[in-house]
């Protein structure tokens, strides 16, 4: 079974996030996986991380497609890969209604035909660089002339509908922290059912797991025999999505017990993080140990509709906020 990593979404720094890529390649992971929520772009990040390594995958996990027109995700997508050498796995997810609509003011809506739509779009670029089409949503007539590998497209699917989009147009699903008994029972079969119907392969599913899960055999097992599906069973940042503010104890990438369990059948979540009131490696190795703190209570923004990037520890232990983004006259 393959192992990849999601790369924590506090990093701000270009060249912290593409060191993390790199140790993610060292460790042996199959591909390092970064989102996109309010810090950068990890199409550009991927760009710059391409240069400092070889053999890791690289996946966008995922890049919201409502904020993106297709053509110009295809044109960033495509000069992203060229970069890449062929290692770039472009994930996308329509997003999340409060993001979309609270914070970008778009609407949300018919997210099937949207997904469908948007897909098509990027096909035909990827396939032959020209894209003529005109649906209910899109009207195109571009060409998007770049030399590059073809891009794999991946999506994000949970509900029946959209895995069953994804069977009829992408080459990998990315099931947000199913749990992997719905991955067996639902999604496979959604997956395999429309991809024989439109006469494609059946896509593979890169399962995101939680710590607990991916430390489960059961999950292992799920994992390795969902019906010949080639699965990844995928470690994960579990206080992503809760709030920017919540510590939990981290393992250093280069501990010993990190690299050790790279070395055992049963997946154990590694985390890659930034935090500096997380111990540095030389002194987690000779220190005493100590317990971690407690989570903190998540902020006011992070409790609403619309999640701001929150507070980040400093050295001395204290989270200040941010500076705002508006403007003085509001």
């Amino acid at each position: 079974m393959k192992q990849s990593i999601v790369l924590p979404p506090e990093v701000r720094e270009l060249d912290r996030a593409v060191s993390l890529i790199e140790q993610a390649e060292q460790l042996g992971f199959h591909s390092a996986m970064l989102g996109c929520g309010h810090n950068m772009d990890p199409l550009v990040v991927f760009a710059v991380a391409a240069a400092r390594t070889e053999r890791v995958l690289l996946t966008t996990n995922v890049l919201p497609t409502y904020t993106r027109h297709p053509l110009v995700t295809a044109m960033q997508a495509q000069t992203t890969q060229a970069a890449a050498g062929g290692r770039l796995r472009l994930g996308l997810g329509p997003g999340h209604a409060s993001i979309i609509e609270d914070c970008f003011g778009l609407a949300f809506d018919r997210l099937i035909r949207h997904t469908s739509e948007y897909f098509q779009i990027l096909r035909q670029v990827f396939e032959g660089k020209h894209a003529k089409f005109e649906g209910e949503l899109f009207r195109v007539d571009w060409e998007i002339d770049v030399e590059s590998p073809p891009v794999p497209l991946f999506l994000s699917s949970l509900g029946e509908q959209m895995c069953r989009a994804a069977g009829r147009h992408a080459d990998g699903v990315l099931p947000w922290l199913a749990p992997p008994a719905y991955v067996r029972d639902t999604i496979v079969p959604t997956l395999r059912e429309s991809a024989e119907k439109a006469g494609r392969p059946v896509p593979p599913v890169v399962m995101i797991t939680s710590q607990r899960e991916a430390q489960s055999r059961r999950a292992t097992r799920i994992a390795s025999n969902s019906s010949g599906m080639t699965t990844h069973s995928i470690n994960w940042h579990e206080s992503a999505g809760r709030s920017s503010t919540i510590r939990l104890p981290y393992l250093s990438s280069t501990s010993p017990r990190a690299q050790r369990s790279l070395k055992t059948r049963t997946p154990t979540c590694i985390f890659l993080f930034t935090s500096a009131s997380v111990r540095s490696n030389a002194a987690a190795s000779t220190g005493p140990k100590r317990r971690a703190p407690p989570p903190e209570r998540p902020t006011q923004a992070a409790r609403g509709r619309c999640p701001r990037p929150g507070r980040r520890p400093t050295a001395a232990g204290r989270s200040p906020p941010l500076p705002s983004t508006r403007s003085p006259a509001g």
